[in-house]
């Protein structure tokens, strides 16, 4: 199973083994910077004056500042910005810094969009840089000055290896105006192809790695969200019940595996959700791969389910199996 751009997540009923292909510069996909949880991979400048503030909701000042995030777009969402009240004084700067990109490929084309909110009538300055730490020389992109209105704004900037030949960041800096209605607010930084992988630093990076249960659960763990009515189990050798299960783990023959016991108290129909942390996915190019294998034996097996539960879209089911399988595994 190949997955899409964007952030994503396995969801299963058993996956014994994991493994996704690495996603590798150029080939990765496009992805978003939102502030949903935190900054990011941005943090504050010690190179300036004060900091920018993640929020929802509205800014404190009247008159000045967003009432919903750009993406999603809501007044539950988040985003940064900059708080101009007392006391700060004209001119003082505010600026976030970018975790480092690796050098972009030969022949592309690095294109970062943002969502930018400038509503106040003292508003300053919101200047977009990027920094190539080959030569420690850093180049203003983008910068606006001045009242643009009571909302929501994408702007872009874009750059290519002819510009900036080594690694680089990217760095937001908001500039007080004259008073305090000029609250300058950025969400929604969304980085293109040609930008390359999030920094392997980064909260969901590209992930290369095999789960087989020996060491505990690894990227994997227990939801007790939704329909979700009893937990999985690892174990080693055979289960507990006669006729059902496997009597050992496929990756070694003596290491640990995850399954489902369906003895009493489950009842039919009871669910069992085991969720993977987020994954970067890698686009149509290189492609995130997904194989695991199975084993459903017992004359009342119910369903195995596979979902891929992609950032701000609905889960979609990748793969599903019921009834019995025989006693053996089977690859998917």
């Amino acid at each position: 199973m190949k997955s899409s751009s964007g952030r994503w997540q396995a969801f299963a009923a058993l996956i014994v083994v994991l493994h996704s292909a690495a996603c590798q510069g150029p080939s990765c996909p496009s992805w978003t910077q939102d502030f949903e949880t935190n900054l990011g991979i941005f943090s504050q400048s010690s190179a300036d004056d004060f900091n920018w503030i993640r929020d929802n909701r509205g800014t404190p000042s009247f008159n000045t500042g967003p009432t919903n995030d750009y993406d999603p777009g809501t007044n539950a969402g988040y985003y940064v910005f900059i708080e101009t009240s007392f006391p700060r004084a004209q001119g003082d700067k505010a600026r976030i810094d970018s975790r480092e990109f690796g050098a972009l490929a030969a022949g592309k084309t690095c294109m970062i969009t943002f969502g930018r909110h400038m509503f106040g009538v003292t508003t300053g300055t919101l200047n977009v840089s990027v920094t190539d730490k080959s030569s420690n020389k850093e180049y203003v992109l983008f910068s606006l000055s001045g009242d643009q209105g009571n909302q929501w704004s994408c702007s872009k900037i874009s750059f290519d290896n002819s510009k900036v030949s080594g690694n680089w960041t990217l760095s937001f800096t908001g500039v007080r105006g004259s008073s305090f209605t000029g609250d300058i607010a950025v969400d929604g930084i969304k980085f293109s192809p040609g930008c390359g992988c999030s920094p392997a630093s980064s909260s969901y990076p590209c992930l290369d790695s095999k789960a087989n249960f020996d060491s505990g659960w690894g990227v994997f763990n227990n939801n007790n969200t939704g329909n979700n009515r009893f937990d999985w189990s690892l174990r080693r050798g055979g289960t507990p019940s006669f006729s059902t299960g496997p009597t050992r783990d496929h990756t070694t023959g003596n290491g640990q595996y995850a399954y489902i016991e369906t003895s009493f108290p489950r009842a039919n129909g009871d669910e069992a959700h085991l969720f993977s942390k987020w994954i970067q996915g890698s686009g149509n190019q290189c492609g995130c791969t997904l194989t695991f294998w199975y084993h459903m034996y017992g004359a009342t097996t119910g369903t195995l389910r596979v979902d891929v539960d992609e950032q701000g879209k609905n889960r979609a089911k990748a793969w599903e199996m019921s009834g019995n399988q025989g006693n053996r595994s089977e690859e998917r």
